[in-house]
């Protein structure tokens, strides 16, 4: 008899200036982990104060959540580094629920993630993108995140880009050869 696999609730969050958009997500959707995305160079990271604010909160809360620590090169606004990232745990969740908060991080995590979600997609994985929006917008003072609460939860749609058949591909080139 072949052994049921239940998909997991498995949730993508950049870490930034925020700490609210990430945990409270993950307690509201009940998730069982989450890979926490850091910037590869810690002691150039303004924000590498919220990761440890993240993963006391994530113990205090008792979320029962499976915390991996994931590094690619934000500061150098590398998106290809941050979309290398995602895709390697996507496929290493292959066949789980993953949801990708686009709302924490930088505006390269936002694209990269929703990138992600268009591009690796598949029948056995499904992908989420959601944004949360804070209940308050705080004035930035030394440490202090941008944003506090979580009004609401909402999933953006995700639109499925697939790769061109082998043929196509074939057939374009040879266009392409004769072109003036």
């Amino acid at each position: 008899m072949e052994e049921m696999s239940i998909p997991r609730r498995v949730h993508i969050a950049p870490v930034g200036f925020e700490k609210d958009r990430v945990i409270l997500p993950l307690q509201k959707m009940s998730a069982e982990k989450v890979y926490l995305i850091i910037e590869q160079k810690s002691e150039s990271d303004k924000g590498r104060i919220y990761l440890d604010t993240i993963q006391q909160a994530i113990k205090k809360l008792k979320l029962h959540c499976e915390v991996e620590l994931r590094p690619s090169d934000v500061i150098g606004r590398d998106l290809f580094s941050v979309l290398h990232s995602y895709r390697e745990i996507i496929e290493a969740e292959a066949g789980n629920k993953i949801y990708v908060n686009v709302s924490t991080g930088t505006k390269i995590h936002s694209i990269a993630g929703m990138m992600a979600c268009m591009i690796f997609s598949s029948e056995k994985t499904k992908l989420t993108p959601y944004y949360v929006v804070p209940e308050d917008y705080n004035e930035p003072e030394d440490h202090s995140p941008f944003a506090s609460g979580c009004k609401d939860i909402f999933a953006l749609p995700s639109y499925k880009i697939t790769k061109p058949e082998e043929k196509i591909v074939k057939a374009l080139k040879i266009i392409d050869d004769f072109a003036l």
